[in-house]
């Protein structure tokens, strides 16, 4: 049986230490969740190195990392796509 995941969470970390959000998430990961981090594209290296500790390895594929212009991008597509009833 394939159980699509139902729930997506996310965290901004603007200047805050990622392991706040890491944990948060660690904690929640028994609810078939997504899970997202968003912050500076130059802080990319800093959460690759964190969500590699083997503490975070049982999450490590449930986490990922999007930068504040995807976000922006996103947005705006998706705001097109309503705008034009797609």
């Amino acid at each position: 049986m394939n159980v699509k995941c139902l729930m997506l969470f996310f965290e901004v970390e603007h200047s805050t230490d990622f392991r706040n959000s890491l944990n948060k998430f660690f904690e929640l990961q028994d609810f078939r969740a997504k899970f997202v981090i968003i912050a500076k594209q130059e802080r990319f290296g800093q959460f690759q190195k964190i969500i590699g500790d083997s503490i975070y390895r049982p999450i490590q594929n449930l986490v990922s990392f999007a930068d504040y212009e995807s976000i922006v991008k996103q947005y705006e597509k998706e705001t097109m796509r309503y705008e034009m009833g797609i």
